[in-house]
């Protein structure tokens, strides 16, 4: 197994474990800043009752309990210990909320449970190749769900988020005509979905066989690196169509390892310049340009 010298904790092991810890409490500062812990509603929630609905507050004590525990991440010898502790604390947040819980939010989880169960100085080796899976785990049950789902076969998801949101939209005009965007917001609350547009039907269905095949590519040493680049090419303009960029940040590196870790290491600065960004945007210091 690869490891980080002693004294030395600057492995790439470490350096992701201390990104996933701070990307995990990036996203958990935007959700106390847009009140997202005194609206949203889950099972538990409702059950617990553990502080009043609309009270914003509470948001904050979990972001600083979250903050606390990525910085001891940073402490030399103590990342696979603020793993653990974050673990822990993702998992009661996703207790309380279920099942309103976004799917990457249990995909950080499943990260930082990784960098608990496997020390990142001592078992970087196997540590990497668990992220490595994660990724391309993630991609490919991404692919199965959306043949077992039918609603791609003849783009009526697509269809269904022109009239629902606005999040894709920005993306999918330049996909399909004017009239069919024009159909398909003035269809919303009652369908029909199915596109008419072979492009958007097209574009639809590649979504999911590129899903499938590309996490094959990172299993085959000869198409690796290109699999990897389109991988993570493809979680990029996904992501902004969707504007889920938190789910981007934590895909983005995960993927790159399938390149080298040093790849995925040097994506580390952008990835925490864009995490600096939500939590300033969140505030209302920038724009604030991605989904909640």
């Amino acid at each position: 197994m690869g490891s980080t010298p002693k004294g030395r904790a600057t492995g790439p092991g470490v350096l992701l474990t201390q990104l996933l810890a701070v990307h995990a409490t990036s996203e958990m500062w935007v959700w106390a800043a847009y009140g997202k812990f005194g609206t949203q509603v889950g099972i538990w929630a409702d059950l617990l009752g553990l502080w009043p609905p609309l009270d914003p507050r509470p948001g904050y004590v979990v972001a600083l309990a979250l903050s606390a525990v990525a910085a001891l991440a940073f402490v030399p010898g103590r990342a696979r210990i603020a793993a653990g502790l974050q673990t822990a604390l993702m998992c009661a947040i996703a207790v309380y909320f279920f099942p309103n819980v976004p799917n990457h939010f249990i995909a950080f989880t499943m990260g930082l449970g990784l960098c608990a169960f496997c020390d990142p100085e001592r078992e970087t080796d196997l540590l990497l190749l668990g992220l490595r899976s994660v990724a391309a785990l993630i991609f490919f049950g991404a692919g199965i769900q959306k043949i077992l789902h039918g609603t791609y076969f003849h783009g009526a998801i697509f269809g269904f988020m022109v009239a629902e949101g606005p999040n894709f939209r920005e993306t999918l005009k330049y996909l399909l005509p004017a009239d069919e965007m024009a159909r398909l917001q003035a269809a919303r609350g009652r369908g029909p979905f199915f596109l008419s547009s072979w492009l958007g039907i097209f574009a639809a269905n590649l979504s999911w066989i590129l899903e499938i095949l590309l996490p094959a590519g990172l299993l085959i040493r000869a198409t690796r690196v290109g699999a990897a680049i389109a991988a993570v090419l493809f979680v990029v303009v996904i992501q902004l169509s969707a504007r889920e960029v938190f789910f981007a940040g934590f895909m983005v590196p995960l993927l790159l390892l399938w390149v080298s870790p040093a790849a995925a290491v040097r994506s580390l600065p952008v990835v925490y310049f864009v995490d600096a960004y939500l939590v300033l945007a969140g505030f209302g210091l920038f724009p604030y340009f991605a989904a909640i």
